[in-house]
């Protein structure tokens, strides 16, 4: 699922790319608005939220599109840039922040689902991703969205980051396998948690940055926060 942000102060604007995203498949892409930069950066700072594409207008009050990509850059977000702007001249100004895209004003639905597209096919290419079945159906998401996975059974339980669980039937050898160990620890015998997804860790508890709990085991519990220490030694 495409996670986006959009961030204008044109109502206009925004209930259009909202009819644009309701169109599409539910599954497919999730999004959030907010009708100031300052508002979008406060949110993503209190919630612990980031998102696969921010669609920002250049032209805001107060911080600009370009002003708020650039802070995000700076913190060493991966996420793709899509600047709105009425005006071409600033088609120069984006390439500081690496911009995905740059539209005009109007933008028509042709064009949107053209960038949507674009977007899940960069990301698939450019992200591992975990791949796995159920009931027949099956489902790819980058490894950098997966929050904890948890094995209860036959059934193993993926929970992202924006809080969607998937389930699937897959042994822990399997899934080990898809999964980097410089970035994925063993929290219990049956729980694996990404370390980018941690916000402390304490006594036999992880808790993670959505609030989730989980138990820590004794065997576990060195090489965790062995992991988590070099982790957090590598952090910019």
């Amino acid at each position: 699922m495409l996670r986006v942000a959009i961030c204008d102060d044109d109502l206009t604007v925004i209930e259009q790319l909202e009819k644009f995203m309701d169109e599409m498949d539910r599954n497919r892409i999730s999004y959030e608005v907010f009708s100031s930069a300052e508002d979008l950066y406060r949110y993503r700072k209190w919630e612990q939220r980031e998102y696969d594409m921010y669609l920002l207008s250049i032209e805001m009050d107060g911080m600009t599109g370009l002003e708020l990509a650039g802070m995000l850059r700076q913190e060493k977000s991966q996420a793709l840039f899509v600047f709105m702007t009425e005006d071409s001249r600033y088609v120069y100004d984006v390439f500081e922040v690496v911009a995905f895209d740059f539209m005009i004003k109007p933008i028509s639905a042709e064009k949107f689902g053209h960038l949507i597209e674009r977007a899940e096919e960069y990301l698939r290419v450019s992200r591992p991703g975990f791949l796995f079945s159920y009931r027949k159906k099956t489902y790819r998401i980058p490894c950098d969205t997966i929050s904890c996975i948890e094995k209860m059974g036959r059934k193993a339980f993926i929970h992202d980051n924006s809080g969607t669980v998937y389930q699937c039937n897959m042994t822990l050898k399997e899934i080990w396998q898809q999964l980097d160990p410089r970035m994925f620890a063993a929290v219990h015998g049956s729980c694996i948690v990404n370390l980018r997804e941690i916000a402390g860790i304490e006594n036999d508890e992880v808790t993670l940055k959505n609030q989730q709990v989980l138990y820590m085991s004794r065997s576990c519990r060195q090489k965790l926060k062995q992991q988590y220490f070099l982790y957090l030694k590598d952090l910019p």
